[in-house]
């Protein structure tokens, strides 16, 4: 397993790239991106770990997700240093998670939730079959990467 400052050492390194990264105006509803946020918390949680030598389950399955997660965040962000993503991608990045916070338990509200974020942010009406065809997919995607392959 990767030693916590190393981990810690590549979360800042992460984290001057978010800052470079981040657009001149931030939204009128948040000043922060999720990404800062997310990043933030995660060098918190490496911070607060205790033994490294005897992580419980749990802990080691978060640290696996973090480095999952930042590896999405730094490839996404390297491109938009490269002038390669725009806005509308982080959008979309963002609303990905924010549906995967609502799944699995709440697929109806995801449902919800993206319809009206594609109305809202993108200005394009999706049929209520489309998105549940999205969020079905989003929602194996998620149970293929904990593992779980289940038959829907």
């Amino acid at each position: 397993m990767i030693s916590k400052q190393n981990l810690k050492n590549k979360l800042e390194k992460l984290e001057l790239l978010i800052d470079k990264t981040q657009p001149d105006e931030s939204d009128k509803e948040d000043l922060f991106q999720q990404h800062q946020i997310d990043n933030c918390d995660n060098i918190r949680y490496v911070d607060n770990l205790k033994n490294q030598q005897n992580l419980t389950l749990d802990e080691r399955e978060h640290l696996i997700y973090i480095m999952r997660t930042s590896n999405k965040v730094w490839k996404m962000r390297n491109k938009m240093l490269d002038g390669d993503w725009n806005l509308e991608d982080i959008k979309l990045d963002e609303m990905e998670k924010e549906l995967r916070n609502l799944l699995p338990n709440n697929k109806i509200g995801a449902i919800k939730h993206y319809r009206q974020v594609m109305i809202d942010e993108f200005g394009k009406q999706v049929s209520l079959r489309d998105s549940k065809e999205r969020i079905d997919n989003l929602s194996r995607e998620m149970t293929y990467e904990q593992g779980l392959i289940i038959n829907h």
